[in-house]
């Protein structure tokens, strides 16, 4: 009876792994009836009925979302492409989008407050009506834009941008109010109109330095991930953009004078070729000249007959983000981060110090104000703020302008990256000790083996090895195919690995081992100078040798050239009648195998 039942549960166990290699082999398997499979593979129609039920049912588990989500995915997919490709025209995306944005805004604003209901006396456009929709649009634009600038990484976008946004928003406005105006008595409609347009300007000085700001960001990750792009390329491709260099040198090339010949870049390279205390005395003056033009225009508002509060507001708002944007200019001729800051911090200082001047609309009762110490440590954070990124726009312009000359092959461009990348091949020669792992006869190992027992302990074995070289101070540096390759600093250290490796490969085939054959070593070590890092050097000499030396070495054994042996001192050793590379291979006597 016990007999009979554990030869039918033996041969159920059999049937049963044959119908799951079937299945695993053909998926497509799990439709056809269970009696036909059943009667396949000599097992009940309930069992083959259970099984198939709970593999369809964990194959269907979980809900399948692709059909909802890929749409979706594509869809965004695309709409991104097409943003991203519009964006490659900043100006044009720029404007388009800004009147697209003030034309929804309007067209809502009056659909629900016509002009016909205006009363005299209230504002152009009331935007405590539609507070929603107004924040809510101009965000989106706001967002949009930033994009565009960060992506690109140039500030002269930002500033033909607020240019675009200015024109468009001042004109929608003035039109506006001078429809508005038809139907009243207004004796200073000119007046108004450009008040409109004056504080509209103010408001497009401030996004043209938060889109100045996104622009300097967008460039600066554009630089150091240019940097990292080229401190990761493997040695191969470092030395294939190197040869592409030197065949763009020996071609004719364009020259790239255009930026140069302008004046503002001459006068730009005049002014940082000065020593330190020129820009700064330049920043100096700045502020004072600034400081006193704010005295005059302040003077004449405050006796004005139009200095009512809106107008007041609008200017001071224009004043100050005039005033960081010089202070940004004067810390952007800079070429180095603390000439940058130093110069921002003068810039405030000097105008602060026009208030000890005894001329109108200043004194030193300005430092008598309470919040004194709390405005000196503002204006102190601001330039040290606005300093940094000046100088960050200013290495983002230069890095521009060197992308530009050396899309034209401008040779000294092409010349300082040829330096660069043999810099980075050329690193000083190192000594290395190199050991080779590989497996007998693998192929006939997988061969008629579970493809998944085999990955798992072909994978298993390399993870062994890795193990116990890391241990002993070694450095993988591949994993390709059978075999494993380990770089040591010692050639004793790779000796060591080596023999604890054929030490525990009995142990690993009794308890980790799920094949069928055991898996049988042999090992090669050479040392010799490796020119470059070991672990990016596709091909050298000394892999090659040690790769070949290990073929030479018997099942079980450790091969090692004659150059590895004379680090080796005190270790028992025979010579091979072979040699490799003019090197005379030496096999271990005591290679730790069993």
């Amino acid at each position: 009876m016990h007999t009979e039942s554990g030869t039918q549960a033996r041969e159920t166990g059999e049937s049963a792994q044959a119908l799951v290699r079937y299945l695993r082999e053909h998926p497509e398997a799990v439709r056809v009836p269970a009696k036909e499979l059943a009667e396949q593979f000599g097992l009940s129609v309930e069992f083959v009925e259970r099984f198939i039920a709970g593999l369809v049912q964990r194959k269907g588990a979980a809900i399948d979302a692709r059909p909802v989500i890929s749409p979706v995915r594509r869809f965004l997919g695309r709409t991104r492409r097409l943003v991203f490709r519009l964006m490659d025209h900043p100006v044009p995306f720029i404007s388009v989008t800004a009147a697209a944005a003030i034309s929804l805004f309007l067209y809502f604003h009056f659909l629900n407050h016509p002009l016909s209901q205006v009363r005299p006396g209230d504002p152009v456009i009331d935007l405590r009506a539609d507070p929603v929709l107004f924040f809510g649009i101009t965000l989106a634009t706001l967002l949009l834009h930033w994009t565009c600038y960060y992506r690109l990484g140039r500030v002269r976008y930002a500033l033909l941008g607020a240019v675009a946004c200015w024109v468009l928003s001042a004109t929608a406005l003035m039109v506006v109010a001078w429809l508005r105006m038809q139907d009243q008595n207004v004796s200073n409609m000119p007046v108004q109109l450009l008040l409109l347009a004056f504080g509209m300007l103010a408001l497009n000085v401030a996004y043209a330095g938060a889109g100045a700001f996104a622009a300097v960001l967008g460039g600066f990750a554009q630089l150091k991930r240019s940097d990292r792009e080229l401190e990761q390329m493997t040695r191969q491709q470092l030395l294939g953009r190197l040869f592409e260099l030197q065949e763009l040198l020996e071609k004719p090339h364009e020259t790239l004078t255009s930026i140069e010949e302008r004046p503002w870049y001459r006068a730009l390279e005049t002014v940082r070729a000065q020593p330190l205390h020129y820009a700064i005395g330049l920043g100096a003056g700045a502020a004072a000249v600034y400081m006193l033009l704010r005295g005059v225009v302040f003077g004449h508002l405050d006796d004005a007959s139009l200095s009512r509060m809106p107008l007041l507001v609008l200017v001071t708002l224009a004043f100050q983000v005039s005033d960081i944007a010089l202070m940004a200019i004067v810390s952007f001729v800079h070429r180095n981060v603390g000439g940058a800051i130093l110069s921002a911090v003068v810039y405030q200082l000097s105008g602060l110090l026009m208030y000890l001047l005894p001329i109108p609309h200043f004194g030193p009762e300005f430092f008598r104000r309470p919040a004194m110490p709390f405005i000196l440590a503002i204006g102190f954070i601001l330039a040290v703020t606005v300093g940094i990124v000046a100088h960050v726009g200013s290495l983002v312009e230069e890095r521009a302008l060197r992308e530009r000359r050396r899309l034209v092959n401008d040779p000294a461009i092409l010349l300082a990256e040829l330096v660069r990348i043999q810099w980075m091949l050329s690193v000083k020669p190192l000594d290395v000790c190199v050991m080779v792992v590989d497996v007998v006869k693998s192929s006939l190992m997988k061969a008629g083996s579970d493809p998944l027992k085999a990955e798992f302990s072909f994978r298993d074995y390399q993870e062994m090895v890795a193990g116990i070289a890391q241990k002993h101070g070694g450095r993988v540096h591949s994993t390709a195919g059978d075999g494993v390759v380990v770089a040591f600093d010692d050639c004793r250290a790779a000796l060591d690995a080596a023999k604890s490796v054929q030490s525990e490969m009995p142990l690993f085939n009794q308890s980790r081992n799920r094949l069928s054959m055991p898996f049988r070593l042999r090992i090669g070590i050479h040392s010799g100078l490796v020119t470059g890092d070991i672990d990016k050097v596709v091909f050298t000499e000394v892999i090659d040798i040690a790769a070949h030396s290990e073929k030479r070495a018997p099942v079980g054994g450790i091969v090692v050239t004659e150059k590895a042996l004379e680090r080796l001192t005190g270790e028992p050793m025979a010579p091979l009648n072979e040699e490799i590379g003019g090197n005379r291979l030496f096999l271990v006597l005591s290679s730790g195998s069993s």
